[in-house]
């Protein structure tokens, strides 16, 4: 059955044969498709990939948080086994110094460090929009159940923390209604 036909079927349903609680449900699967085409993403399933790409970057946050305490206590072994009588004090001072936290790479950071950059520059352009449409489901009532329990619990403020002073502007000025949602992503486009 060719598109044509499926619309031509979809219509005559419509027009002969619903009920009032159908007309409704088409309505609001309408303008679910109307905000989804304004946001720039059509016939992509946003919420499928942004719940995926959180996935993948939490679990490369535990990666990468495994591999510092791994170098950490390696580190720390080292320095024990050279110096025996060094204190508690002295060897975490010691081991922070040489092993200084990578900066602009971690998740929590204000996106406001001068090092570490604007988000735009520390994170690709696929991330930080899985992210925003997280943010932005979650804020407006849309994100399912299932996605929230994928979730770190302070996911949000981590988030939130991450987006730089003009996203998190733009996003204010989303959630308080002062744009529309398709605003909102051409504003995001054009930054």
């Amino acid at each position: 059955m060719t598109d044509k036909e499926k619309m031509l079927q979809i219509l005559d349903f419509i027009l002969n044969r619903s009920t009032y609680g159908d007309l409704e449900v088409i309505q609001e699967a309408i303008k679910r498709r109307t905000r989804d085409i304004r946001a720039g993403i059509a016939g992509i399933d946003v919420r499928e990939i942004a719940r995926h790409t959180a996935e993948s970057i939490q679990k490369q946050i535990r990666s990468a948080d495994e591999v510092n305490h791994m170098i950490r206590r390696f580190v720390r072994e080292l320095i024990t086994q050279q110096q025996p009588d060094i204190s508690e004090k002295q060897l975490e001072s010691l081991l922070d110094r040489c092993l200084p936290a990578p900066e602009g790479n971690d998740i929590e950071s204000t996106g406001n460090d001068e090092k570490s950059g604007s988000i735009e520059e520390r994170f690709p352009p696929d991330m930080i929009q899985s992210m925003l449409v997280q943010f932005i489901d979650y804020s407006l009532g849309r994100m399912d159940e299932d996605e929230k329990k994928n979730l770190a619990p302070d996911w949000q403020m981590r988030y939130w923390n991450t987006f730089s002073a003009g996203l998190k502007k733009l996003l204010s000025n989303l959630l308080k209604g002062k744009i529309s949602e398709g605003s909102f992503w051409e504003e995001y486009k054009n930054k």
